[in-house]
């Protein structure tokens, strides 16, 4: 673990933070967070730092 957030634009911070040699594998993140879901959030990633994998999950349970 390189770092945690409670949101999801202190996810992207925290990221962006980091150095280029030192960006995470992988980013499990909630589907649901305060200031940016979890969608959005893979969206950044995935423009800005591609090589990130990104894990998505919930623990509400409801149709979608």
């Amino acid at each position: 673990v390189i770092g945690q957030a409670s949101n999801g634009r202190e996810a992207l911070n925290e990221i962006s933070a980091l150095s280029k040699d030192l960006h995470p594998y992988i980013n499990l993140t909630e589907i649901e967070m305060p200031s940016m879901k979890g969608i959005e959030i893979r969206e950044q990633i995935a423009a800005k730092y591609p090589v990130v994998n990104m894990i998505i999950m919930t623990t509400f349970s409801r149709d979608v």
